[in-house]
C-alpha cells in the first residue's frame, strides 16, 4: 500500500514533513485532530487523483477523492506511530449503495504487535 512507503527507514510523510509530524505527535487527541485537519486541508474534487497517487501527492495537491482522504489520515497517524489502515466499507445510507474507503485507526497506546501488517 502506498501509505506504507518508506525512505531511509521512515514513513515518507515523516521524511517530507518532519516538523508537522513532530507537532502532531505531541498533541493529545491526535486522531481526531488529524482527521479534522485533513478535512479542512483537502478539497473533494472528483477525478482529481489516480489510483496510484500516494498520501504525499494528495497533501501537495490539496485535493482528492474520498480514498485520498483516508490514505492521508492513515499516513499521518502512522507517521506518529499510531496503528492505522485503509479499509473498504459499504455506505448503506446512500442511493445507490456504494463502497467507500475509510481510515481505521487504533488507539495510540496500541503496540505494533496488534497490527496485522496490512
Amino acid at each position: 500500500m502506498l501509505v506504507d512507503a518508506v525512505a531511509n527507514g521512515r514513513p515518507v510523510v515523516a521524511t517530507v514533513f518532519p516538523h508537522a509530524v513532530a507537532l502532531l505527535a505531541s498533541e493529545p487527541g491526535i486522531v481526531e485532530k488529524v482527521s479534522s485537519w485533513v478535512g479542512r486541508r483537502l478539497n473533494c474534487v472528483p477525478g482529481s487523483s489516480h489510483p496510484i497517487d500516494g498520501a504525499v501527492d494528495t497533501l501537495l495537491a490539496g485535493e482528492g477523492v474520498r480514498r485520498d482522504y483516508a490514505h492521508l489520515v492513515v499516513a499521518l497517524v502512522r507517521a506518529v506511530n499510531v496503528p492505522a489502515r485503509v479499509v473498504s466499507v459499504y455506505a448503506p445510507g446512500l442511493s445507490p449503495m456504494d463502497l467507500h474507503a475509510v481510515a481505521e485507526v487504533g488507539s495510540p497506546a496500541d503496540t505494533g504487535a496488534d497490527r496485522d501488517g496490512a
